[in-house]
C-alpha cells in the first residue's frame, strides 16, 4: 500500500521531496555491517534463533490463510479500512489545525510514519510514529507547530483514547471466561 500510496502521491504532486545523499550512505553502510555480521558463524547462529521459531510457527497459519479465501479477503479488507480510517483520522486532525495537505500526501505520511512504527522498539511505536509523522507532515508542506499539534491529536484519538475501553473490554471478557 505504501507503494502504491507513494506512486499516486508522486503522479499528482507539485514538488517532491529530495531524498539526502548521506541518508543513501548511511543505508548502505547499515547493510554492509549487517551483512558482515552475518559472516561470523556465531553471530548468525544468534540470528537464526532469534528469527526462525517464529517464522516456524506463522508458516502453518499463513498456508491456513492463502488456502482459505474467505480469512484471505477478511484480512485484506480489514487492512484496508483500518489504514483508510488511520489515514482519516489523521487527515481530520491536520484539518483541525488548518492544514490543506493532500489526502494522498497524508495516506503517505500515515503509512510510512507505521512501517517506521512497526519496527521502532517502543510499544505501539511511541516516539517515532510521532516523529515520523510530523516530520513527513512538515515535508509535506504543514507548518511544523501545526503538524506537531495534529500528530499529537491523532495519536491521542487513535492510541491513548482507545486504552481504557480496551482494558474494560479485556476485563469483562476475562470475567465471562471467553479469553
Amino acid at each position: 500500500m505504501l507503494l502504491l500510496v507513494a506512486a499516486l502521491t508522486g503522479a499528482s504532486a507539485q514538488h517532491s521531496v529530495a531524498v539526502p545523499g548521506w541518508l543513501l550512505i548511511a543505508l548502505g553502510a547499515l547493510a554492509f555491517v549487517f551483512l558482515i555480521l552475518l559472516a561470523i558463524p556465531i553471530t548468525r547462529r544468534w540470528v537464526a534463533a532469534q528469527v526462525l521459531p517464529p517464522v516456524r510457527e506463522a508458516i502453518p497459519r499463513l498456508l491456513d490463510l492463502v488456502t482459505n479465501p474467505r480469512k484471505l479477503a477478511e484480512g485484506l479488507v480489514g487492512i484496508l479500512l483500518l489504514n483508510a480510517a488511520n489515514t482519516g483520522a489523521l487527515w481530520c486532525a491536520t484539518r483541525a489545525f488548518g492544514g490543506t495537505v493532500d489526502i494522498l500526501a497524508v495516506a503517505l505520511v500515515y503509512l510510512g510514519g507505521s512501517a517506521i512504527g512497526s519496527i521502532a522498539p517502543t510499544p505501539g511505536g511511541l516516539g517515532a510514529v510521532e516523529l515520523a509523522l510530523s516530520t513527513g507532515l512538515t515535508a509535506a508542506g504543514m507548518p511544523t507547530a501545526s503538524a506537531v499539534s495534529a500528530v499529537l491529536l491523532f495519536r491521542l484519538g487513535t492510541f491513548w483514547l482507545p486504552v481504557p475501553a480496551g482494558w474494560l473490554a479485556f476485563h469483562w471478557l476475562q470475567s465471562k471466561d471467553a479469553l
